[in-house]
């Protein structure tokens, strides 16, 4: 059930399921739904969903390490859902003083909040991963929970100096196109908020904005760097949305780029098998427009 309610709303409100299911974590300042807002309430006894990632191959391990390493002091964070926001997370073992402003937490992030990694302050809207994870952080002071509202505001996001996005593509054009959605004609994923942080980061002073993806795709034999989109795909942010692309080969940071040093910069961080091509395809591409 969905329903948009204000503060007003809110305050002095009766936690509903809380009561209806024992087992569902109420963490300290969340939302909360008064009864008279429902038409209907019917009792589940289920077991709350989880989610793992899985095994977290090489190529994204790499890519994670890179991204990391562009990580300091002062700055604040914000990871999607998926493989890559895994290994990134788990990559930021050690680091100190940063901020996490995302629209939910995963698994890793349960051991980097007992390093006190994120000690600038941590706002999120949504926990997604084991009961393990829903048992240890949900209860936890430091979080600050909010709706998508503020979660996924773009103001927001922009007034929150040094914001890091970092998002997982499916694919990048060399025009700097990504989609997270499409892959092969068929939908994989959703668009979920990537765009929302992306330009939020842009905007941020400091900011940056990155898509993680590994250089290849069905075990080596396809680039995920290509020369446009398929026409059956979905472009989920535009060339003018571009701005930092990491894959296990380097870094292509994009921005006051002009078009043929963008693809210059996205085809010395494809797979090395696949550069050749890539810059014959581009140069045939220029001559045709």
């Amino acid at each position: 059930i969905a329903c948009d309610f204000d503060q007003a709303m809110l305050d002095g409100a009766k936690t509903v399921v809380g009561e209806i299911n024992p087992a569902m974590p109420v963490p300290p300042g969340a939302p909360r739904i008064p009864v008279s807002r429902f038409a209907m309430l019917t009792e589940a006894a289920t077991p709350l969903p989880t989610y793992d990632a899985g095994r977290l191959p090489d190529d994204l391990k790499k890519v994670a390490a890179t991204i990391a390493g562009m990580i300091g002091p002062g700055d604040t964070v914000q990871v999607g859902i998926g493989k890559a926001a895994a290994a990134v997370m788990e990559a930021l073992e050690g680091h100190r003083d940063l901020g996490y402003h995302a629209g939910l937490i995963i698994e890793p992030f349960k051991d980097r909040l007992e390093e006190g990694v994120f000690s600038r302050g941590i706002t999120t809207g949504t926990i997604i991963g084991s009961d393990d994870l829903y048992a240890r952080v949900a209860p936890d002071p430091r979080i600050r929970w909010e709706a998508v509202r503020v979660t996924h505001h773009h103001p927001t996001i922009a007034a929150i100096p040094r914001f890091v996005s970092i998002n997982s593509g499916l694919t990048v054009d060399l025009m700097g196109q990504t989609t997270s959605e499409m892959l092969g004609g068929r939908q994989i994923s959703g668009h979920g908020g990537s765009a929302d942080f992306q330009r939020g980061a842009r905007a941020s002073e400091g900011g940056r904005a990155v898509i993680a993806l590994p250089a290849t795709a069905r075990r080596g034999t396809e680039s995920r760097i290509v020369p446009r989109l398929e026409p059956s795909g979905v472009v989920s942010l535009p060339r003018g949305d571009r701005d930092i692309v990491v894959t296990e080969y380097g870094v292509a940071d994009l921005r006051w780029l002009g078009i043929d040093a963008t693809a210059e910069a996205l085809i010395a961080i494809a797979a090395p098998e696949f550069r050749d091509g890539l810059a014959n395809d581009w140069d045939a591409m220029r001559r045709a427009m």
